[in-house]
């Protein structure tokens, strides 16, 4: 997702080419400035005409028409102007650990700069850095709230987050302040359709109107189908639910499961689901609806050890411990043939046995033991360069 809406930043980028365009055409016939003074002046008159003079290609208005943010010129403000291209060029060559450095130089020098502000916006979002992201917006929303370009880097900060409805009521603000915008109207036609509405289709036309040979680029390398929006959307929301603690958030992670189950998922990720919505009435204790879900698993896939392992608990719970017994045997027998040894199944076996007294429980809570281990030790070995991998509420996690 995160690639996704880097690109969605192209269409930003093309703010930058028209910009390009524009010295082109205003300096095609102009001699070369013979000092410094001769040089500035030709500065000053080209943003007045690029900004108030010389109409956008896309949209057959000025700038100052669009109210777009454009880059102005004047004897005050030279040293602005030149770092502010500079940030501009850096961030279109990807650099965006350097634009950072020289929007931060610009904040510095006015801490009110909503254009350096939301360059660094942009910067951040090649990085992914989405949590600071939203601290400037927030600042920029007090700097100058009638800025749309705000709003719509506000869109895209919700729809990184997956929060559609948020995302359209942003980019419905920047409609508002701009409702000729190419970027904004495309924005809202990707909402849309990934939210099934059947209005997208009326914004594609227009923007098809505005610039077809620029909708058909976006179409073609931007836009974000419904299969890839929701299948990372539920290995977001498995992750999360993976990564909590049921006991202190059962109704909770309740409904975060039904949302998921809500959505067309492929066989394993429902079987993923229904294991996690398992476990959730088991914790709660209500036994009888974790029997019915069990059998459900059951019906969806009978080779998965993990039905076994439920059922086990459940007549482990009910006190029918030798039952329970013949249960995960039967599990773990499936689960080492499929390779998929789990150290929750021996550590069940194990309680079972000391339940009933055999001291080969001891053998069987050992091996439960060096099997999380090992799978603790793997975990810090493929993810640990991105953070520290911990053991927290009886979870490995990793805290960044």
């Amino acid at each position: 997702m995160v690639k996704k809406n880097k690109k969605l930043e192209e269409e930003m980028s093309r703010g930058f080419s028209e910009y390009e365009l524009a010295w082109d055409e205003f300096f095609k016939n102009k001699p070369k400035p013979k000092n410094d003074d001769e040089e500035q002046k030709q500065m000053i008159e080209f943003g007045f005409w690029y900004n108030n003079v010389r109409k956008q290609s896309d949209t057959g208005k000025t700038p100052a028409e669009m109210g777009e943010r454009a880059l102005e010129y004047s004897e005050d403000n030279a040293e602005e102007d030149y770092l502010y291209e500079e940030a501009v060029s850096l961030v279109e060559a990807e650099e965006f650990l350097e634009a950072i450095e020289m929007c931060n130089e610009l904040i510095r020098i006015n801490p009110e700069n909503d254009d350096a502000l939301l360059l660094k916006v942009e910067a951040l979002t090649g990085l992914g850095k989405f949590e600071e992201i939203e601290l400037i917006l927030r600042e920029c929303s007090k700097i100058n709230p009638h800025n749309p370009f705000v709003y719509f880097h506000q869109a895209e900060l919700f729809l990184v987050r997956r929060n559609l409805e948020a995302a359209l009521d942003s980019i419905n603000k920047s409609l508002e302040m701009n409702p000729d915008c190419f970027g904004f109207l495309i924005m809202k036609a990707q909402l849309l359709f990934l939210l099934n509405n059947e209005s997208y289709k009326d914004l594609v036309e227009k923007t098809r109107k505005l610039d077809g040979k620029r909708l058909e680029n976006f179409l073609k390398k931007i836009w974000i189908s419904r299969e890839e929006f929701y299948a990372e959307k539920v290995s977001a929301g498995l992750m999360k639910l993976m990564d909590s603690s049921f006991e202190k958030n059962g109704d909770k992670s309740l409904e975060e499961i039904q949302q998921l189950k809500n959505m067309d998922l492929d066989s394993k990720t429902k079987e993923m689901v229904l294991g996690l919505e398992i476990e959730c009435f088991l914790i709660k204790k209500d036994i009888e609806t974790a029997k019915k879900l069990i059998e459900n698993l059951k019906a969806m896939n009978k080779s998965n050890p993990h039905m076994w392992f439920y059922d086990a608990q459940v007549q482990f719970y009910e006190g029918k411990e030798e039952k329970a017994l013949d249960t995960i045997e039967k599990c773990i027998v499936v689960a080492e043939k499929e390779k998929l040894e789990h150290f929750e199944y021996y550590g069940l076996k194990s309680r079972i046995l000391k339940k009933l007294g055999n001291p080969e429980s001891a053998k069987w809570e050992e091996k439960a033991k060096k099997l999380r281990e090992k799978n603790l030790r793997n975990i810090k070995k493929e993810l640990g360069e991105h953070g520290k991998v911990v053991e927290k509420d009886g979870l490995i996690k990793l805290e960044h």
